[in-house]
């Protein structure tokens, strides 16, 4: 899982086009996070937000964007006046995703500048309890059982949700469906709800529900166990 562990991980870097003029900022920035409210991204932007507005003394508005993998949220921002006050909150999508469209809306190295990454946080496999699975190996055995019979909420083309699910599909060889959400939060709800088995959120927002017994964490994704959640086995190995 080494290649997908490291896109996966890769989290947040928030990308724009400054104009380095004196004194910027002279009015408020808008951050625009490519996927709903509530999912990680959104969570990182919510959180910086503040301290940008302490350190500018300018307002700062997070809009959220979401749909098609996070493509619209970028394209959003490839689209806006390079000036410095529109700035994306990307995370690994952004750069994934116009490799998996025909004509991408925007080209990751042309149309943004990077300003720097502001943190990185793993993913966790969670299946809904009613699930009779405790680790990555029961789950790939009981798809194996039952082939096209399982299946799992992604956030769209491209999203950690998905690439993670559809990698370990293919190097374990089992067929499970994939159910494609256009909100990353109600793909997560609808797991919780038992509509869908699986899904694959960031750690953080998976966490309550893990704690609460809503949801069952199989793995995270990151080579180590996660610090917030040293109980929770990191990734095993697929056979």
């Amino acid at each position: 899982m080494d290649e997908l562990r490291v896109c996966i991980v890769a989290l947040c870097s928030v990308v724009c086009t400054f104009a380095y003029a004196q004194g910027y900022p002279v009015r408020p920035v808008r951050i625009i996070v490519p996927f709903s409210a509530g999912s990680g991204s959104d969570v990182f932007a919510r959180t910086l937000g503040p301290k940008f507005t302490e350190a500018w003394g300018q307002q700062i508005v997070v809009e959220n964007r979401e749909g098609a993998g996070g493509m619209i949220g970028a394209e959003a921002v490839a689209k806006a006046t390079p000036d410095g006050y529109t700035l994306l909150l990307a995370a690994t999508p952004w750069a994934v995703s116009p490799s998996l469209y025909a004509k991408p809306p925007y080209d990751p190295l042309r149309d943004f500048a990077p300003v720097g990454r502001i943190g990185f946080v793993p993913s966790v496999l969670v299946v809904h309890p009613s699930m009779p699975v405790n680790d990555i190996t029961h789950l790939i055995k009981l798809a194996r059982a039952k082939p096209g019979q399982l299946d799992y909420s992604s956030s769209g083309k491209g999203a950690p949700s998905h690439l993670f699910v559809e990698y370990m599909k293919a190097m374990a060889k089992v067929d499970i469906v994939e159910v494609p959400y256009k909100i990353t939060a109600q793909a997560l709800t609808d797991v919780i709800g038992g509509q869908v088995m699986m899904n694959l959120p960031i750690l953080a927002a998976a966490l309550p529900h893990i704690r609460g017994g809503r949801l069952k964490a199989l793995a995270v994704t990151s080579a180590a166990r996660a610090a917030a959640a040293p109980d929770i086995a990191c990734d095993g190995r697929i056979e």
